[in-house]
C-alpha cells in the first residue's frame, strides 16, 4: 500500500508536514470552512489543527484530549490535604481541565486549549491565555522539577492557546535562578481562503515542529538529571525549587453574599 511521498517511520516529521498540508486542503475541499455556531471547540482541534497532536505520532509522548483533568494541577491543589484528626478530610479536587495534554510516564510535558469566536481580544481569550495556561504550564513545571531540580534552567514547558482560526504558542521557562519567564508567540491565523493558505499554513505548521522539539530537549533534560533524593524525618518528600501556584479563589454563592450582606447589616 503507498504511503504516499514519504515514509511514515523513517521521515516522519517530513510525512507528518505533507499530511498536514494534505489534510487542510481538504477543509476547502469539502466546503468545511469557515466554522459555524454549530461547530464545537472539539470540532476546531479535530478537523481544524489535527496537525498540533499529530505532530507528535512518532515521539514516545502520548496526547490526551477531551476536556482531560491535569495531574500536575490535581497534585498541587491537593499538596496539603491530610486526615487531621480533629474534622473529616477534605474532598480531592479536580485539577484544571484543558483541551489536550502532553504527557510521557511520571509527567505532563504540555498542554493546549481551545475556544471557538471571539478573537484575541475577548475575554475568554485574555483568560486562557493570560491565566488558565500559564498556570497550567506552571503547576506541570512544579511537579517536573521537584524530583529533577538540577535541570531547572534546561526545561522548556509549552502551551498551545487556540480560538477560533487563530493559534498562539506560549513557552515557560526558568532560564536563570527561579524566575519563571512567559513568551508568547502569535497569534497566528489558519488561511480561511485559498489566496493565502501557504503563506498562512506554514508558520504554524514550523511552530508546531519547533514546539515538538522544544518538549523532546525538556525531556531529554529530565533523563540526564542524576539528582538523588533520599528522604528524611525532616524532609520526607522532595521539594520543588519553585513555588506552586497560589490557588484560585473559590466562587462565591448568592447565598453566601446574602449572608454576608445581611452580616454586615
Amino acid at each position: 500500500m503507498s504511503q504516499g511521498p514519504y515514509h511514515p517511520k523513517k521521515q516522519a516529521d517530513l510525512y507528518w508536514a505533507h499530511k498536514s498540508v494534505t489534510e487542510a486542503l481538504d477543509l476547502f475541499h469539502y466546503q468545511w470552512l469557515p466554522i459555524d455556531n454549530k461547530t464545537t471547540e472539539a470540532d476546531v482541534i479535530r478537523r481544524v489543527f489535527p496537525f498540533i497532536e499529530k505532530c507528535f505520532d512518532e515521539s514516545v509522548f502520548r496526547i490526551t484530549s477531551g476536556e482531560k483533568a491535569s495531574v500536575s494541577s490535581s497534585e498541587r491543589k491537593n499538596a496539603n490535604r491530610s486526615i487531621t484528626g480533629v474534622k473529616g478530610i477534605d474532598r480531592k479536587d479536580t485539577g484544571h481541565k484543558v483541551d489536550v495534554i502532553i504527557s510521557h510516564l511520571d509527567f505532563e510535558y504540555g498542554c493546549a486549549e481551545a475556544g471557538l469566536k471571539g478573537g484575541s481580544t475577548s475575554l475568554k481569550w485574555i483568560n486562557e491565555a493570560s491565566i488558565k495556561v500559564p498556570r497550567l504550564m506552571k503547576d506541570m513545571l512544579w511537579l517536573m522539577l521537584k524530583p529533577n531540580p538540577t535541570a531547572i534552567n534546561d526545561v522548556i514547558m509549552p502551551g498551545f492557546v487556540i480560538n477560533g482560526l487563530d493559534m498562539m504558542v506560549e513557552t515557560m521557562t526558568i532560564p536563570k535562578h527561579y524566575v519563571c519567564i512567559l513568551n508568547k508567540f502569535g497569534p497566528m491565523p489558519f488561511p480561511d481562503k485559498i489566496e493565502s493558505f501557504y503563506k498562512q499554513l506554514i508558520p504554524l505548521l514550523t511552530l508546531t515542529w519547533q514546539t515538538k522539539a522544544a518538549v523532546k530537549n525538556t525531556l531529554k533534560a529530565i533523563n540526564d538529571n542524576q539528582t538523588m533524593f533520599i528522604p528524611t524525618s525532616d524532609i520526607p518528600a522532595p521539594p520543588s525549587v519553585i513555588p506552586p501556584c497560589p490557588p484560585s479563589p473559590r466562587p462565591v454563592s448568592k447565598a453566601q453574599k446574602r449572608k454576608f450582606i445581611d452580616a454586615d447589616d
